[in-house]
């Protein structure tokens, strides 16, 4: 399987490195967004508004220390840590593709993959000469989601 993760690492380089970028613009907004629910959870401890008891509070206060944390190590760090994460999860994601990928009992020695890019998506034909299997990717993101990709093999 080793050999099917590289080929499949080498075909999905630029899907990878969009990916990337994808995931640093996103952490550019989200930084901002940590900022403001930080700075808002302040404002309501401040003003006494929660309860003990609140499991709003409960949450709000973890998620105020993880956001004080990356507010703390600045932009830069935050970005850096969204990048490596976000690079695990694609090579992770990769190792699940190659699983189903290999549960199609294709040849691993003779195994050919032609992909096509169009826009954030990549479209592959993986074959060994006798079975042909179609891999594709669907880019889902947003304002709230950060940006994952979904593997999906025919």
């Amino acid at each position: 399987m080793t050999t099917l993760v590289n080929k499949l690492n080498s075909s999905l380089e630029t899907l990878k490195n969009q990916f990337i970028n994808e995931s640093c613009e996103w952490a550019k907004k989200d930084f901002v967004s940590i900022g403001k629910k930080v700075n808002d959870i302040e404002n309501r401890l401040a003003n006494n508004y929660y309860t003990v008891s609140n499991k709003e509070y409960r949450a709000d206060i973890s998620f105020l220390t993880k956001g004080r944390k990356f507010l703390k190590g600045g932009l830069d760090n935050y970005i850096e840590f969204i990048k490596n994460d976000s690079l695990k999860k694609f090579d992770n994601s990769i190792i699940k593709l190659a699983k189903r990928i290999s549960k199609k009992e294709l040849n691993l020695d003779k195994l050919n993959i032609e992909s096509s890019h169009i826009d954030v998506n990549i479209n592959c034909i993986i074959t060994d000469g006798n079975k042909k299997v179609k891999a594709q990717t669907i880019l889902a993101c947003g304002e709230i989601v950060r940006p994952h990709y979904r593997f999906l093999v025919k």
